[in-house]
């Protein structure tokens, strides 16, 4: 970011943003176009909720068993399948710096895209589960789907940039 007065900043993107100063009161907040950042914050809050379901997973003994076995959600853990799992969850990863990176319109379509195919995967992954579903990974499931959906729509109504 440049600085071009006291309460004005122009992004990496050319646009100019205006800052409360008031007191120190809401320093930093932006009051102009600040999209991307939104669809960034949404996506840091998912990719949390996403890690930490798993996280929370392996407490469960059942789990921990079937992973000493080597198997989970009823894979078996081979190569491909740990490449597979690392690449489905490096995409949130990416698109919370995609947010704040990519011009307007590749932002746009690329948050609905990917926010509505993690939303699918999501839904496939609780609506037909491998085995007992626990209370848990059933909210941190629709705390996602929540945080997947305000990313769609804020990227669906995200308004048209000036030429």
């Amino acid at each position: 970011m440049y600085r071009l007065a006291v309460n004005q900043v122009l992004d990496r993107k050319g646009r100019n943003h205006e800052f409360r100063q008031k007191n120190g009161d809401n320093l930093g907040r932006c009051e102009g176009k600040c999209e991307d950042k939104a669809l960034s914050i949404m996506g840091k809050c998912h990719v949390f909720v996403y890690i930490y379901g798993d996280i929370v997973s392996s407490y469960v003994p059942v789990h921990i068993e079937n992973v000493i076995a080597g198997k989970v959600a009823g894979f078996q853990i081979i190569p491909r399948w740990l490449l597979g799992v690392m690449i489905l969850m490096t995409i949130p990863s990416l698109m919370v710096l995609l947010s704040l990176t990519l011009k307007a319109k590749p932002n746009h379509w690329a948050n609905i895209i990917v926010g509505t195919l993690q939303i699918v995967g999501l839904v496939l992954f609780v609506v037909l589960p491998a085995g007992d579903v626990w209370a848990y990974y059933i909210f941190a499931s629709l705390v996602e789907a929540v945080l997947l959906s305000l990313i769609v729509w804020y990227a669906w109504n995200w308004p048209k940039q000036e030429a």
